[in-house]
């Protein structure tokens, strides 16, 4: 795959969970947390490294083949328990509100496509008053009836945003996010903070250790090959 983005980029696409926010700790651990009490004992560690940026049905399928007994409303039983748990409070990511002012000052448009619900969604950024700048560019799989990997949600969310791959970049921090990149085509910068991408799956984007460095980058000449 070849992919090429003018810089600064017309569109710049964010993935929530790890990106915009820092829930995936939280939820994860109310995850694991349940999981325990259905026959299934898994660390931290593992719960990041089966489920995280998956989607919910890929999660339940997951649980159950590792082990794990699961009732039929368990999807209901886990959000109840995170949206409990978000609603306490979860963290910006560091740099965030920086990009998004800066990228409001060039008039450079964005948007988050994540596998999150938009109620998910709009609870942790209404938290940090970032909710007014993505509700009208809020495109989430729950909505749209695709999720990551499939290039399904991304496709939607270019369409919707008129804007071409080629001309766009999105942000993600988790091997499903940077495969449904390369699967729509879209060049990816990724922030792997926590350290989950497959070295495979890197060479087709840039990694970065913070937000502020890959705002850095969003505002000169870059090429991803």
């Amino acid at each position: 795959m070849t992919l090429y983005h003018i810089s600064p980029p017309a569109l710049v696409i964010f993935d929530c969970d790890g990106v915009l926010v820092d829930s995936e700790t939280p939820m994860h651990e109310e995850l694991r947390d349940d999981l325990e009490l259905r026959g299934l004992s898994l660390s931290f560690e593992d719960c990041i490294s089966n489920f995280m940026g998956r989607s919910i049905e890929d999660v339940i399928a997951t649980a159950r083949r590792l082990g794990a007994d699961l009732p039929d409303n368990w999807k209901s039983i886990l959000y109840e328990r995170v949206f409990e748990r978000l609603r306490q409070g979860v963290d910006v990511i560091q740099g965030i509100p920086e990009l998004v002012e800066r990228l409001k000052r060039a008039g450079i448009r964005f948007c988050v496509a994540s596998n999150g619900s938009e109620k998910k969604i709009q609870l942790m950024l209404s938290q940090h008053g970032l909710w007014d700048d993505f509700k009208d560019r809020c495109f989430s799989a729950h909505s749209i009836g695709a999720a990551k990997p499939d290039p399904a949600l991304l496709r939607f969310a270019l369409h919707a945003m008129q804007t071409p791959a080629r001309h766009a970049v999105i942000i993600e921090d988790s091997p499903t996010g940077v495969q449904s990149a390369i699967n729509a085509e879209v060049p990816c910068l990724i922030y792997d903070v926590q350290n989950a991408i497959p070295a495979a799956q890197a060479s087709h984007g840039l990694k970065f250790a913070s937000i502020a460095e890959i705002s850095d980058h969003l505002f000169r000449d870059c090429q991803v090959r």
